[in-house]
């Protein structure tokens, strides 16, 4: 993908791109503008536009069902005769505003589809709806050339419900289409609103503000405490910590000083820094996330091309079979060959109409989803709850899904000659005055230990270090390893993982071993997928060391769960991929801008509640609640939906595979009769209901 601004590209059909908007040759569905910083983005709109369709066409389409029940119900009280021609005006107007107007775009997308010999869904639709729309066209405006044999009681034949709607219900699955299109513009945006808009550029020893799009590489500009980084860049003045948490899924903020790399849209917690800009908006940190976000979306699913498959074969096939019949019957039928050839004709094409193979997805899935909101969990289309079901491999973000998010104490190792109590009292009291995570969890681990802290004097808090404080009289240091060392000449013990060291009166007093605290139920999930036969796989940004204690303090056997460590968001898109390509399928949990992209690579994206907005965005699956153990609910609920929708499918094409024959004319040596094109309409009703009530189903098997 070129990723100009100029290009316009089919997430669902790698490979098909074209200079300005349109539809797909090969799926029909509208393409979509490739990610370039600074385009703007139409999704909404053509989200509304979907809307607008569909509600018109509903709102025409509803009396004309209405009319149509009622006379059918009723024949007898010949309410056409009573009424006239305004009957046909009242069922036929509406039809043809609804096909030639808001469904007018599934017609076009039907007909490119036949012209470039690229049978699909559309062409199945289109087909449907131009066929009922035809044959009750012939009724109203010739109907004394209707051959006797499709008389209904002496009525002509009327499908111009029919017609109105397939087209409406077609135009439903269009507005989702383009909802999930509005989605990922959402997860583009989340992530680019991390850089902000404007930068402060130093020159010639002047600050002016110039858009983000104007900086160039080599360019100075300065990020004060609490803004963002705009661009990647190394530090050329200052010192500050800079959490990277949504960038990077390290809880903990980085100390950055002169020569240090940042990264584009990470928070500047304290002090102030000068960068020179490194890469530009357009290929930065956050531009290649987003380039992810938006190649991620080419991926196409096994029913997506078994969709497609069906529908190539099985439009001309009801074409071949509909002109079958209609020859057979003309050449070799001894009376009537015409009536009955326009009769099978006629019956064929009406009988395969795509109603109950239209609602057979969409019905189960808004069952599914009703039952997934009252779990707090939403879907976002069909696509996903299927490779859910199907996942074999899933894949863990550490921070914010299997912990808690925040830096916790994991234990406290005291030097020899030093009480516990007096050394937590000291620590606590001179870290009350900062604000960073590890300092917090500090003074909250000794309040729970009921140790009241006390005022400290000469404050200092060294940015991306730690704090020096008077406490009652002695010199306290808290902070990382090198201020430790300032603080003290002899040598502190090695550690593994994420340590604080506390030197008090420059003798090493104590180690805090820092950890983020697993959820209270995520050994149980594992072990739940564990054995189901699911791997589990943890993939964080966090050193190796860290990520092994995690699973430890998480009572995660870890040679059961393989760690993958250290990865930048990238690298966690790029091992997504890597594994898909093995033959896996993948569902990913993760909560950080830093799996956006990781999120959308994965068969199943999901993201947990407190996930950052580009996370929550991306993911087409999200938790509502901070509950890993959804995990398990959601996969539960995904299967029963794949499960009805394998039924439905089968009950869709069952019927064809029965009611086919028929209208053909199978039954006519038993009964010597056609099928009535009415009869065929209604069964054509109720293979709908049977699809129906089958996606009913789910809600029984999803009650709490």
């Amino acid at each position: 993908m070129s990723g100009s601004a100029d290009t316009y590209y089919c997430p669902m059909c790698p490979g098909q791109e074209q200079p300005a908007p349109g539809d797909c040759k090969v799926c029909g569905m509208a393409l979509v503008q490739a990610f370039r910083l600074g385009t703007e983005d139409n999704s909404a709109r053509e989200s509304l536009i979907a809307r607008k369709r569909f509600v018109t066409a509903a709102v025409l389409t509803a009396p004309v069902l209405a009319l149509a029940m009622t006379a059918d119900l009723a024949p007898s009280l010949a309410l056409r005769e009573s009424i006239g021609g305004w009957w046909n005006a009242c069922l036929g107007i509406p039809a043809c505003i609804v096909t030639f107007g808001p469904a007018r775009i599934l017609l076009e997308r039907g007909a490119r589809s036949i012209v470039a010999m690229r049978l699909n869904m559309f062409s199945l639709l289109a087909l449907g709806i131009l066929a009922s729309l035809f044959v009750s066209g012939w009724s109203v405006l010739l109907p004394s050339s209707v051959p006797e044999a499709l008389l209904h009681h002496g009525h002509p034949p009327l499908y111009f419900e029919a017609a109105a709607t397939i087209a409406t219900l077609a135009l439903f699955g269009q507005w989702l289409e383009a909802r999930s299109t509005r989605a990922t513009g959402d997860a583009l945006r989340c992530v680019l609103a991390l850089a902000p808009k404007t930068v402060s550029v130093l020159r010639d020893q002047r600050e002016t503000e110039m858009p983000l799009h104007d900086v160039s590489v080599g360019m100075h500009f300065r990020v004060r405490a609490g803004d963002r980084v705009a661009l990647d860049g190394v530090v050329l003045e200052g010192e500050s910590a800079v959490d990277e948490s949504m960038l990077t899924g390290e809880p903990i903020p980085k100390r950055k000083a002169a020569g240090d790399t940042v990264i584009g849209g990470s928070l500047n917690v304290e002090g102030t820094l000068v960068v020179t800009a490194t890469a530009t908006g357009n290929d930065g940190f956050l531009a290649d996330i987003a380039k992810c976000v938006t190649s991620a979306q080419s991926s196409r699913t096994a029913a997506q091309d078994l969709a497609d498959s069906i529908s190539a074969l099985f439009v001309p096939l009801v074409l071949l079979l509909a002109c079958g019949a209609a020859a057979g019957w003309y050449l070799f039928a001894d009376s009537n060959a015409s009536a009955n050839a326009l009769s099978a004709f006629i019956a064929i094409l009406v009988v395969a109409c795509p109603c109950a193979l239209g609602l057979a997805t969409p019905m189960a899935v808004t069952v599914a989803a009703g039952c997934a909101a009252r779990e707090g969990i939403l879907f976002r289309d069909v696509g996903v709850m299927e490779r859910l079901a199907k996942s074999d491999l899933f894949v863990f973000d550490k921070t914010g899904t299997l912990s808690d998010g925040h830096p916790s104490i994991a234990s406290i190792s005291y030097a020899p000659g030093f009480l516990a109590p007096e050394v937590l009292l000291l620590a606590a009291s001179a870290e009350t005055g900062s604000t960073h995570p590890a300092a917090r969890s500090l003074v909250q681990y000794a309040v729970s230990q009921e140790i009241s802290c006390v005022s400290a004097t000469e404050f200092v808090s060294i940015a991306g270090r730690g704090v020096r404080a008077i406490v009652l009289g002695k010199q306290v240091v808290v902070g990382n390893r090198t201020l430790a060392q300032l603080a003290s000449p002899h040598a502190l013990p090695e550690t593994v993982g994420t340590s604080v060291f506390v030197v008090i009166d420059g003798a090493h007093a104590a180690t805090i071993q820092l950890q983020d605290a697993p959820a209270h139920n995520a050994n149980a999930v594992i072990e739940s997928l564990q054995r189901d036969g699911v791997t589990t796989m943890l993939a964080t940004g966090d050193n190796p060391s860290g990520a092994t204690a995690f699973l430890r303090a998480a009572a995660i056997d870890e040679s059961k769960m393989e760690i993958r460590a250290q990865l930048l968001p990238q690298e966690k898109a790029t091992l997504i991929s890597a594994l898909r390509q093995g033959g896996a399928i993948v569902s990913f949990i993760g909560d950080g801008v830093n799996d956006t992209a990781a999120l959308l690579r994965a068969d199943a994206g999901i993201s947990v509640k407190g996930a950052s907005d580009a996370a929550s965005a991306a993911a087409a699956i999200q938790l509502l609640r901070k509950d890993v153990a959804l995990v398990l609910h959601a996969r539960a609920i995904a299967r029963t939906l794949s499960s009805t929708i394998r039924q439905n499918l089968a009950l869709a094409f069952g019927y064809n595979l029965v009611a086919i024959p028929i209208a053909a004319g199978a039954l006519y040596p038993l009964f010597h009769r056609m099928t009535d094109p009415m009869i065929a309409a209604l069964a054509m009703s109720v293979s709908s209901f049977l699809v129906i009530a089958n996606s009913l189903r789910q809600r029984r098997a999803h009650r709490s």
